[in-house]
């Protein structure tokens, strides 16, 4: 015990302790599924060792740059020995255990209500798209319905491949599962979430393939590694109901069981947008649902424009 405590006397071990610490444990610990992307706690650590060595040598009044060179170089590389220690023992362990949802940084917004509906006579929407400017798959949906048929949740699969995602783009409904299939020889973490919240951060070991993880909001959102792989893209739009359903090949698309009424049918148009696709309807239009009846619709679509029936 005397020996050890003689050591944590010592300034240069100290200054060890302290550069393998903040790589640690700056920002949370290493070795949890979170903090697989440690760049910046690996260069704050190696700040520590110049540093609190040039303070050392002022302290005993012993300064010089020749000193202060040999020491920061030598710390620096056993410093180095232990991280890599660290980096060989933990970041597989930590990404063999998937990480616990991120804390959001704000409150969840509620879901919109809507309850099943099996008295209603239901009708049925088809139609037709005529694209115009826009590009890409389109998904039609309804706006915020209250009631219809129930809701049935699906099994999404996501595959990395030569650090790319596919597919790129979802349609989902709330509590769909998602789970996401590495196929590289690399590390890679998916995170899926908006600006303000985040539903998860999946690490994966090469050939990997996660625990199926629930779709528990509606909204907007999108994906992205935590290596920095912009080609692991992801733009998701989940709804509260089930009425959303994505255009064929020749714009064509129908959906089933729709409760009788007036509805709102919006249109989103994926492309290669930048920012937020998803942030309302290309095309919006009101439609009217009459019970055991087909409601035949063709919309023209361009960003900004308004549908027509």
């Amino acid at each position: 015990m005397n020996r050890v405590l003689a050591y944590l006397k010592n300034p240069w071990v100290v200054i060890l302790l302290l550069s393998v610490g903040v790589f640690t444990f700056w920002g949370g610990p290493v070795f949890t599924a979170q903090s697989l992307n440690h760049g910046g706690r690996l260069v704050a650590s190696y700040l520590v060792i110049p540093v609190g060595v040039a303070v050392v040598l002022l302290w005993r009044k012993s300064w010089s740059l020749v000193n202060w060179g040999y020491l920061t170089i030598g710390l620096a590389l056993i410093k180095m020995m232990i991280t890599m220690g660290v980096h060989l023992w933990v970041i597989p362990r930590g990404a063999r255990v998937e990480s616990k949802p991120i804390a959001r940084a704000m409150s969840a917004p509620a879901a919109p209500a809507y309850s099943t509906d099996t008295t209603s006579a239901y009708g049925r929407i088809a139609g037709t798209m005529q694209f115009g400017s826009a590009a890409g798959p389109c998904i039609v949906a309804l706006v915020a319905p209250t009631s219809g048929k129930p809701l049935a949740t699906r099994a999404h699969t996501l595959t990395i491949r030569d650090s790319r995602l596919e597919p790129d783009f979802l349609q989902a409904t709330v509590n769909d599962s998602l789970v996401v299939v590495n196929q590289d020889s690399i590390f890679h973490t998916f995170s899926l979430g908006d600006s303000t919240h985040q539903f998860f951060q999946v690490p994966l070991l090469p050939n990997q393939t996660s625990q199926p993880r629930t779709l528990p909001l509606p909204g907007f959102f999108h994906s992205s590694c935590a290596h920095a792989h912009p080609g692991e893209r992801l733009r998701a739009i989940v709804f509260a109901h089930p009425y959303h359903v994505q255009t064929g090949g020749h714009g064509g698309f129908a959906m089933d069981s729709v409760p009788p009424g007036d509805h709102t049918l919006g249109v989103w148009c994926i492309g290669d947008q930048s920012g937020d696709p998803w942030s309302r309807p290309d095309t919006s239009l009101i439609i009217t649902v009459r019970s055991g009846e087909e409601t035949i619709v063709r919309v023209a679509v361009a960003p900004a424009a308004g549908g027509e029936t």
